[in-house]
């Protein structure tokens, strides 16, 4: 073996025993829950109201090309279309106090005074948040140590792969010296990780100590009693590992603030053909219930793992989300799932703060208010759907709620009492191959509120295949905040409205209207655009994409940009005013104007290659300056 490869192995083995040991430690590292099976635990401390900054649609379209040269009817503009413009400068902050549709409005009652029972809770006491190690920690500890050591050592002796094995262990004497001087070092790196843990698991526990949030359950898994090291270790690699496997069982909770199963710390749970309920027993905490997941029927915190396949979740009590997980590194994987809650703020899926849920095959049926079927909310978190059928009924229960980041594929959501979907502060939708149906207000939400669920920025909902209606309402709605809404071969049915950009009750009166940036990319767009004086719109048609409205009827406006590419075409059902636009098509053949007039603002450098003149469209309409 060359040294080189002697140099990179032995480097790599050292690298491999220090993340072992380290991952030890962190799962020797979790509080012991509390008593009667409760579990405490940080969550993250939620962030403050902010207000929203106020720049334009931040989509970039492409830049045009040169001249053309055929006139399709009277004059023909001499000039060449510019690149498309950059961003405008409405602005949007959000600085109003009424709460967002579709999220934490419901109140929930009701004490804590049940006492959890089943298995898999910690014994009653106070919590413990000592270094625990079982045996298994120990042994992966020494191998880990002992490769370290050897690795360092055979460096040492071979004077980094400059002397072969053979040269460097000529004599018995040598190998002995080797084995001594590794066990040596392997228990002096052994000494110092344990004084390290020790300190940092101190330091650690006394910093989290006063942000609990404590949460029942009627079957625990808590990290420090099931905890298992090698399964933390095989997880470091990818491999699934749960350190609790159950199979055909009933779980259920009846008592207030106490959910039917909870996964807490470095704990995992796998469950299968189960049955999961929540009958009895309301929060006492709206905001904790919808926030950390109190009183939920299954709830994955802190860092905790849990799998659910093949099992029927049912709640019938407000704030009983069906499945929640909150914490960095918390995750839930679901599949074949059918998920039934009939009270008020009980979400089918819910993520908060960074936890993240996996869900295929899944089946959730909401009826209460403030029941999205998907939703994440404060501190943000992960929802992954793929297949599923979606079904709300409640005043403000969307199908899709985000104040983080949802997607989804190949599924159908029908929101009775609801938008389609909506997005808030700077999070995002994705879909693909989904058909979605909203019956109240809008079909598609996307807003800034300032209840602190979700932080300023720019919603993004991008929609590939699939179907998008809306029974009420435009199509697309925004408010207070900067929107980008991206559509390909998606079929639209509305009420004749496409998009509205306008002030509503968020927000400081005066600068709370919506910059709105919509991306199409072969799709087809019937319906007029719309926006009020405090909000601004970016339209890019792109990829035979083609746009049969109204834009900007009354004038209203306060800026509207129309980026058509050469393949794309806008059939003008109305007089329309624009404030610039630029046209792949220099002679403007793909604007099929109906005899209607278009209006353009000859002052903006944009519109220079129109040269500030009346142009006649080819079906006797004008494009003329304002």
């Amino acid at each position: 073996m060359n040294r080189k490869k002697t140099v990179a192995i032995c480097v790599v083995l050292i690298v491999l025993g220090i993340i072992g040991s380290s991952l030890v430690i962190t799962n020797a590292m979790t509080p012991t829950n509390a008593n009667n099976g409760q579990v405490g635990g940080n969550n993250g401390t939620p962030p403050g109201n902010s207000t929203a900054g106020g720049n334009a649609p931040s989509g970039t379209p492409p830049a045009q090309p040169g001249t053309n040269s055929t006139s399709a009817g009277g004059s023909t503009p001499s000039g060449t279309p510019p690149a498309l413009p950059g961003n405008s400068s409405a602005t949007a902050p959000s600085n109003s106090t009424q709460g967002a549709p579709g999220n934490n409005t419901q109140a929930a009652q009701g004490n804590s005074t049940q006492t959890p029972a089943g298995g898999g809770s910690a014994p009653p006491g106070s919590a413990n948040t000592g270094l625990t190690l079982d045996i298994v920690d120990y042994i992966l500890l020494i191998i880990c140590d002992l490769v370290i050591a050897a690795s360092i050592i055979f460096l040492g002796i071979t004077r980094l792969g400059k002397l072969s094995i053979t040269e460097s262990f000529k004599t018995k004497n040598s190998k002995i010296f080797f084995i001594v001087v590794v066990i040596i070092l392997a228990t002096a790196i052994f000494g110092v990780t344990m004084a390290i843990a020790g300190s940092a698991n101190s330091i650690g526990t006394s910093q989290g100590s006063s942000a609990n949030i404590v949460t029942a359950g009627a079957y625990v898994v808590d990290g420090t009693t099931t905890r298992s090291a090698l399964g933390g270790f095989l997880r470091m690699f990818g491999i699934d590992w749960y350190d609790v496997t159950q199979t055909g069982k009933t779980y259920t909770s009846t008592g207030n603030d106490q959910s039917a199963i909870v996964v807490n710390g470095s704990g995992s749970l796998s469950i299968d053909q189960a049955t999961v309920t929540k009958n009895n027993g309301t929060s006492s905490s709206e905001e904790n219930s919808n926030f950390y997941g109190l009183n939920a029927a299954l709830l994955s915190k802190m860092g905790s793992k849990l799998k659910v396949t093949n099992t029927k979740i049912t709640t019938s009590v407000d704030g009983a989300n069906a499945i929640f997980t909150t914490g960095t590194n918390s995750k839930v994987t679901a599949e074949n799932v059918e998920i039934v809650t009939t009270g008020n703020s009980s979400r089918g899926l819910d993520a908060t703060y960074d936890g993240t849920i996996i869900a295929k095959n899944i089946k959730i049926t909401t009826n209460g208010a403030h029941c999205a079927a998907l939703a994440t909310d404060r501190g943000e978190g992960t929802v992954t759907v793929t297949s599923g059928v979606l079904k709300t009924a409640g005043e403000g229960s969307p199908g899709i709620y985000s104040t983080g980041t949802i997607t989804a594929t190949d599924i159908t959501s029908t929101a009775t009492g609801s938008e389609a979907a909506v997005i808030e502060g700077k999070n995002s939708i994705t879909l693909t191959n989904s058909n979605l149906t909203g019956y109240l207000k809008h079909g598609v939400m996307i807003y800034q509120s300032t209840s602190g669920d979700a932080a300023v920025g720019e919603g993004t909902f991008t929609m590939t295949g699939g179907s998008l209606t809306a029974q009420t309402g435009p199509l697309f709605y925004s408010t207070n905040t900067k929107a980008i809404i991206n559509l390909e071969n998606v079929k639209l049915t509305g009420n004749g409205t496409l998009l509205k950009a306008s002030a509503d009750s968020w927000g400081k009166s005066g600068s709370n209207g919506a910059n709105v940036t919509l991306n199409a990319k072969n799709q087809v767009l019937n319906g007029d655009i719309e926006a009020d004086n405090i909000s601004s719109l970016q339209l890019n048609l792109l990829e035979k994409s083609n746009l049969t409205a109204t834009i900007n009827a009354n004038n209203t406006a306060q800026l509207v940009v129309l980026n058509l590419s050469s393949d794309s075409t806008w059939t003008v059902t109305g007089d329309s005013y624009l404030t610039i636009l630029t046209d792949q098509d220099s002679s403007l053949s793909n604007i099929k104007d109906n005899g209607h007039t278009i209006y353009y603002d000859k002052s903006k450098l944009e519109n220079s290659w129109l040269n500030g003149k009346t142009i006649t469209l080819k079906d006797g309409g004008k494009l003329t300056p304002i």
